[in-house]
């Protein structure tokens, strides 16, 4: 009995199943049939069933309208307008992204330019002391021989920070004896300049 039960439960088909295999699935092959065929003979099929629908009530709040499409092609333009607008400004900033690294190296140059006179220019100073130091020196050893009473009356005529270089480079006693033979005010100037 329970086999009998079991076939003819079988035997009978689920009616939603029939349905579908019966009805649904040969009304959609049929339909696409069709628009494929009249696609193919040239038909707008889409722009037909577009215009269809939008006289059917409920189907009608569904499809698009032509102001959808013209905001949906206004939106398109402006993106595109946008679009165009940002690329001429990374096009325009690309250009002066070169042109500030061309004087960025411009200017590296003249730093190293500069650096190099500076360090010329240095050395010719650092030259022009050792000039001058060695004169100051030669100088002193022209004073050393020299009597002090002479001695003073020359260091009294020279501007202030010659003679205090000159005197820094004689012994004690050749200077306290130019001191000495000096004007008591030119002595105490040269003296204080010294100690400075």
């Amino acid at each position: 009995m329970v086999k009998q039960t079991i076939k003819s439960k079988e035997n009978k088909m689920n009616p939603i199943i029939w349905f579908l295999f019966a009805i649904v699935i040969p009304v959609i092959v049929a339909l696409s049939l069709l628009v494929i065929i009249l696609l193919v003979s040239g038909l707008d099929v889409g722009g037909w069933a577009k215009q269809t629908g939008k006289n059917i009530p409920v189907i009608s709040t569904l499809v698009p309208g032509d102001d959808a499409t013209n905001d949906m092609e206004a939106l398109k333009e402006k993106s595109e307008a946008e679009l165009a607008s940002k690329e001429k400004e990374i096009h325009s900033l690309t250009g002066e992204i070169k042109s500030l690294k061309q004087t960025l190296e411009e200017l590296e140059q003249d730093n190293k330019k500069m650096e190099h006179q500076l360090q010329k220019e240095e050395e010719k100073e650092e030259e022009t002391k050792d000039d001058i130091q060695e004169g100051i020196e030669s100088l002193a050893e022209s004073f050393k021989d020299m009597s002090a009473k002479r001695a003073a009356l020359i260091l009294q005529e020279l501007d202030d920070d010659t003679a205090v270089s000159i005197l820094y480079e004689l012994s004690t006693d050749v200077r306290g004896d130019i001191l000495g033979r000096m004007d008591p005010e030119n002595a105490a100037k040269m003296t204080e300049l010294f100690l400075q």
